[in-house]
């Protein structure tokens, strides 16, 4: 899954094995490249990784109390 957030020109990448990373500062036409490619990961491995600033996300747990 892939989301980009158009203000803050920020892609969302979820990838096959779970890990999330978040990439700073990449243009919208990058966004676009990827919409349009047959290999998503192969359009962020040669555009996107090593060429923008990345966060890993860790995933949020949330804990419900007892009813």
């Amino acid at each position: 899954c892939v989301t980009y957030d158009f203000p803050g020109k920020v892609l969302q990448v979820e990838f096959a094995n779970g890990g999330v990373y978040r990439y700073t500062d990449v243009p919208v036409e990058i966004w676009r490249s990827i919409q349009r490619a047959d290999s998503v990961v192969k359009v962020i491995a040669a555009e996107v990784r090593g060429k923008f600033t990345s966060v890993k996300v860790e995933p949020v747990t949330v804990e419900f109390p007892e009813l």
